[in-house]
């Protein structure tokens, strides 16, 4: 049977089976390209050289990450194999666990909390009619694995418990339909580095670092934060590229950034360059790191997101000192309002 090669290779433990068995199911029923053991080995194939040639051979993964597959050496070897020939590995968070270092650089998809959510990112990467727009995998260097080379030989301990199931047990394919995905639909399409604006921000602030970017946006800015890193993309290289591109930085300052090493060298960065743009969102122009205390920062801390509050009016006038906007029509403005409204 020939293999194809666009296939993601589902890597999991066999205590997630029955999960990782519905996702592949509803996959495929949207048309993602994927390959599962317990779908894709025909009768008579032995086991292990079908998984052999279909680790070997799909360009992409994906692994679905629990405590059994973190602790799980097969997992971790399957993982290492693919980062090594640079395949294109796509973290999955079905239950609450810890992340491997080698993964973590990577965007995820989390099923925790919202199963169809999920589904709809996925299919997005994996099926057929996306696969011309996707990029070429970054490749990943690292150290040599500390795993056995073998990993192709050997049955994964998985298959102990895939004896096949009774039929009828397989969920029905969930229909991709549903609100609207959390990335938007021109994330794809656009060019990499090419936004106005790039938001930094510490994690525990990403609701209000997105209330700004899309109040920027509705002016007529593009905008990017790293909740629009493409799934199976480095994070560190991804943010690099837009920071780099971005014609100007907003560094939004509050009490959990300010003690982020990660907010604090994205600052320096766009110092460096240029184009930084101070924000405070919390009262912590005291707790600044010392780099950054005397630059003048607008103040968003009682801003309530409209766009005729005085400070981000201030904000709007520093922002344009690097990025000149053209005023918009009306028409142009109410089709954004009608477009945020969806």
């Amino acid at each position: 049977m020939t293999q194809d090669t666009r296939a993601a290779f589902f890597s999991y433990h066999g205590e997630d089976s029955d999960f990782a068995l519905r996702l592949a199911n509803d996959l495929k029923a949207a048309g993602a390209s994927v390959w599962i053991d317990r779908l894709d080995i025909s009768p008579g194939q032995r086991w292990d050289r079908a998984v052999e040639a279909a680790l070997t051979n799909c360009q992409r993964m994906v692994v679905i990450l629990s405590p059994a597959a973190v602790n799980s050496t097969n997992v971790r070897e399957e993982v290492s194999l693919a980062l090594e020939e640079q395949k294109t590995v796509v973290p999955l968070i079905y239950r609450d666990c810890t992340v491997p270092i080698r993964l973590r650089r990577l965007q995820y998809v989390d099923f925790r909390k919202d199963y169809d959510r999920g589904v709809k990112e996925l299919v997005k990467i994996l099926a057929p009619k996306q696969e011309a727009e996707a990029s070429t995998p970054i490749p990943v260097v690292d150290p040599p694995s500390p795993f056995s080379p073998d990993v192709r030989s050997r049955v994964p301990e998985r298959l102990v418990s895939l004896a096949p199931k009774q039929k009828g047990e397989a969920s029905a394919p969930v229909p991709v339909v549903g609100p609207p995905s959390a990335f938007s639909p021109d994330v794809r399409s656009r060019v990499p580095g090419s936004s106005d604006i790039f938001i930094s921000y510490a994690k525990a602030d990403k609701p209000r670092a997105q209330q700004l970017a899309e109040a920027l946006e509705l002016v007529g800015w593009t905008v990017w934060w790293d909740r629009r890193i493409p799934i199976g993309k480095s994070f560190s290289q991804v943010i690099q590229a837009e920071l780099q591109g971005a014609k100007c930085a907003l560094v939004l300052w509050s009490q959990t950034s300010v003690t982020s090493d990660w907010v604090e060298a994205e600052a320096a960065k766009a110092k460096q360059m240029g184009k930084l743009v101070p924000v405070l969102i919390d009262d912590v122009g005291a707790l600044i790191p010392l780099e950054f205390s005397r630059l003048q920062a607008a103040n968003l801390c009682n801003w309530c997101g409209g766009d005729g509050d005085p400070e981000f009016q201030e904000l709007h006038a520093a922002i344009t000192q690097y990025v000149p906007l053209s005023s918009p029509t009306q028409h142009e403005i109410d089709a954004k309002k009608s477009k945020n409204r969806r």
